[in-house]
Formats: structure tokens, C-alpha cells, sequence
């Protein structure tokens, strides 16, 4: 049989028993291996734009974001050196059009509504930037990776131009803590119970820091492609226990540590194929699965973890071509996407859920 019709069969085969077996599909046929994102798309296994409508946020160059635990997001603005907090997209599994129909009818209705009454809602007062540029404590230089705190109370923000990270309570964004300047080129951060982690991009390795007050306690890693070396390490993610994950930009894979700077695994290689990745930067764990986005590919791939089986590949062809940055996960399973060339943040449906419509959303715009 030629290997495109071997494709065929075994695309629609995939179609009917899911995304996680692909691997086991990719070992029968190397032609479909070869061919299988084009014929996962021409069978549905892949929906090419499942983003929901983004977040809009008045042109700012975003490269972090993390869902805050009041349902906004918080973002980094690296140009403007300012965070911003706008308000999260709401999501919900939708049915069939008629439902869609009738949600957007509803939800016009109750915003037209609650702006007759006066009502104070979440977009009358969002967005809002926080910071200044400067270089004191509560001021901003370049401003990248942001993560907060298990217990929600603070939030943690790296310094790109700075070679810092500072702490600042959330909501009141009164400055708590910062580091010593001795990082290069900072980019995404983790923050655990205890310590906290930070992809330190310009010396090639991630280092610890003391939760409490930032002090140094170790770093790992060096440049190389070997085990345990980097090549531009960029995002940090954890599931919350055990181990940290950190994306190696330009080795195209992904590093498993312990919290002692110990290396467990490595996942991927360099390819366009589903498994494997070209510039991964943002990571992010929840859930049950580990989220990747991969700024060269413009896409996003799911994996079940810890056993780290492909769940889904979305390709993001709305994304700007090498924009995709941070990756956030809300409470609701709502995945976002920082695109910094595209100056927005990408809102895309839960795993396994459909597209909302655009008046479910609540649209915003920084001023």
C-alpha cells in the first residue's frame, strides 16, 4: 500500500481512538510520521485555531503572564516597563451554535443591563498597570517572567535589564523584597512554598532563591547541549512537589530536575513532528498535564504528565511568526499564551473543550 493512503487509514483510525495514540501511530508508518500534521489537520484530529477571543491589551510587548488567584491575569509589559492586570476570559464548554446564539444574546443583555444600573464590574476597573521605570524597589526595568506565590499574597517579578527578581504583595503591589544584580538576561520564574526558581538565560543555568527574601542558594546547569547543560533556558515550571521543569530554547527540548539541581530526564528533541519541539520557551504545569509553547513552530503541545504522552498539538497560526512567550493556566483549565511580536495575549479553551463565543468574553483595552 503507498504510504499516503496508509496515512489515510491510519489518520482516521487515530481520529476515532485520540490524540494519545499517536506515537504507537507514528512506529506503524513512517509515511504517515512523515506526513501525519497535514492529515491530522485534514482530519480534524488537530483544530488549527482554538483560541478563544484574546485578551486584549492595548498593544503592550508581553512576555510573561500568570492568572492571579482573584480570576485576573497579570502580565509583564517588558517596553513599557509597567505590569498589567486586565481581567481573564471566562470559559465554558459550548454545545452546538444555537447555544452560542443564545448565550451571546444573554450575555449583551446583562452587560447592557448592568451598565444601566451603574453596576462597578471587573472591565469598568481593569486594566490597570502597576510600576514605573527605575531602579528602586516598586520600580521596573524590563520587566519578563512573573509567577505568585502557592498562598497567593505575593508576586514574584523578574528583571531582564535589572538582572533582578522582586516581590511585591498583590493587590496592593507594595515591594517586599529583591535580589542582588547579578543575573544576565532573566527571562520566566517558579515560585514553590520555600524557594523559588529562575531561568537565569544569559549565564545558561537556573538558580534558587529563598522565597522569603530572595537570597542566593544555588544554581545548576552551564552552556552545552550535553545532559544537564543549556542553550538558553527560558521557562520554569513545576508540579508543585518534587521536580522542576525548564524549557532549553535552542537544544529544543525540555529538562527535568529535582529541587536540588539534580537531572531526572530529558523530554524531546529538535523536529516539527508531534514530541518534538523548535524554541520551546513557556511551560506550565496544572492539571495534570505539562503545556509547552514553541516560539519557532508558533504552536502549542499538551502532554499528560508526569507520563508526558502527546494529548494534543494545537497550531497557533493567528500567533506572530517567533512571538509565543509565557504560558499561564487559569483555575478553569483556560490556557493563555503570551505573543510578544503580536503585542496580545492568545486565550485558548480548556483540553478537551470547545471554542466560547466572542460575547462570553470581556473584552478590554489598556490605557
Amino acid at each position: 500500500m503507498h504510504p499516503l493512503q496508509n496515512a489515510d487509514v491510519l489518520s482516521r483510525v487515530l481520529a476515532l481512538l485520540g490524540m494519545e495514540h499517536w506515537p504507537a501511530a507514528a512506529q506503524v508508518c513512517h509515511g504517515w510520521h512523515s506526513a501525519s500534521v497535514a492529515k491530522a489537520l485534514e482530519f480534524r484530529i488537530l483544530q488549527p485555531e482554538p483560541l478563544l477571543p484574546g485578551v486584549p491589551i492595548g498593544g503592550a510587548a508581553v512576555v510573561g503572564v500568570v492568572a492571579l488567584p482573584d480570576g485576573t491575569l497579570c502580565s509583564s509589559d517588558t517596553l513599557c516597563h509597567q505590569l498589567l492586570v486586565t481581567a481573564a476570559v471566562t470559559t465554558a464548554t459550548v454545545h452546538d451554535a444555537k447555544a452560542d446564539t443564545v448565550a451571546a444574546a444573554h450575555t449583551a443583555a446583562a452587560h447592557a443591563a448592568g451598565a444601566g444600573r451603574g453596576a462597578a464590574s471587573s472591565a469598568a476597573v481593569l486594566p490597570r498597570r502597576l510600576g514605573r521605570q527605575g531602579h528602586q524597589p516598586g520600580e521596573l526595568e524590563r520587566p519578563t517572567g512573573l509567577v505568585c506565590d502557592a498562598q497567593g499574597e505575593r508576586l514574584f517579578i523578574v528583571e531582564r535589564d535589572a538582572g533582578r527578581v522582586q516581590s511585591w504583595r498583590l493587590g496592593s503591589g507594595t515591594p517586599l523584597a529583591q535580589s542582588g544584580r547579578w543575573l544576565r538576561r532573566l527571562t520566566l520564574t517558579l515560585a514553590l512554598t520555600l524557594t523559588f526558581f529562575v531561568a537565569d538565560t544569559g549565564n545558561d543555568r537556573v538558580v534558587r532563591l529563598r522565597a522569603s527574601d530572595l537570597a542566593f542558594e544555588m544554581s545548576f546547569g552551564r552552556h552545552g547541549s550535553g545532559r544537564a547543560e543549556f542553550d538558553g533556558p527560558c521557562g520554569v515550571a513545576s508540579d508543585g512537589v518534587e521536580v522542576v521543569v525548564i524549557s532549553d530554547l535552542c537544544n529544543h527540548r525540555l529538562q527535568v530536575f529535582d529541587l536540588e539541581g539534580g537531572l531526572l530526564r530529558v523530554i524531546g528533541a529538535c523536529g516539527a513532528t508531534p514530541g518534538r519541539f523548535r524554541g520551546p520557551w513557556g511551560v506550565a504545569i496544572r492539571g495534570g498535564y505539562l503545556y509547552v509553547a514553541e516560539m519557532a513552530s508558533c504552536r502549542l503541545q499538551v502532554l499528560t504528565w508526569p507520563a508526558c504522552e502527546l494529548r494534543q498539538l494545537l497550531p497557533l497560526p493567528a500567533a506572530s511568526p517567533m512571538g509565543l512567550r509565557g504560558v499561564a493556566v487559569g483555575a478553569d483549565g483556560t490556557v493563555y499564551v503570551a505573543d510578544l511580536r503580536g503585542r496580545r495575549i492568545l486565550a485558548l479553551a480548556p483540553v478537551g473543550a470547545r471554542t466560547l463565543p466572542a460575547a462570553e468574553q470581556v473584552p478590554v483595552v489598556a490605557r
